[in-house]
């Protein structure tokens, strides 16, 4: 049997008196800022794509920190300054999102990230891949039909090609294969596995080291 390392967690009056105690030392904001860094860090080293032999443990690992995430991304995506790092935070975490079933919750996140990024000014290819992962998690949560999320999907494709981002590109290829066998058409959706697929082997590199 696998042994987790412990967890620890304040009562609710305990946090708070901690909260409290970091406003009057002035040290909230650098506390915060170190929690959104080390989080955007923990998830760039996760590789959601197909063929990944840790990907089930890295979600399983995500699931436990998502009240980490959470706080992460509200205070990230609230300051014009800190929505770059909540946005590359925020990027590979559609697959936790859809293969946990938490479709609404990351639409809600998703949809806010977009909006921040835009009004940020953030690369084309930013708000594209948080666009397009709105439409996906609203497909899987069986509030649009497939065939309009994958022309957002060819769209955000595309951006990331314009932009130079193979990692990205892989990405929305292999979850546009999945919205494809969702109506049935499996000779596409095989063909943008194999093509997902490929580019990120030649994109794979070393688990990143993360650091607090």
């Amino acid at each position: 049997t696998e042994v987790k390392p412990p967890r620890y967690r304040f009562l609710e009056t305990v946090r708070a008196y901690a909260r409290e105690k970091l406003a009057d030392a002035g040290a909230a904001d650098a506390l915060r800022s170190r929690h959104l860094t080390w989080y955007a860090r923990l998830t760039d080293a996760f590789d959601p794509g197909y063929g990944n032999p840790d990907y089930l443990p890295w979600l399983d690992r995500l699931e436990l920190e998502r009240p980490n995430l959470r706080a992460a991304l509200r205070w990230g995506l609230a300051a014009p300054a800190r929505v770059a790092r909540a946005a590359a935070l925020i990027r590979p975490l559609w697959a936790l999102w859809i293969d946990h079933g938490h479709h609404r919750e990351g639409r809600d996140w998703y949809a806010l990230a977009h909006a921040r990024s835009l009004d940020v000014g953030l690369d084309t290819a930013q708000p594209g891949v948080f666009g397009w992962v709105c439409y996906g998690l609203a497909v899987f949560e069986g509030t649009l039909a497939p065939a309009r999320f994958e022309a957002r999907a060819e769209e955000a494709c595309a951006c990331f090609q314009q932009a130079g981002d193979r990692r990205g590109w892989a990405w929305s290829v292999l979850l546009l294969a999945t919205t494809t066998s969702m109506r049935g058409d499996f000779d596409t959706a095989a063909a943008h596995v194999a093509s997902g697929v490929a580019t990120r082997r030649r994109e794979q590199r070393a688990p990143a080291v993360v650091q607090a």
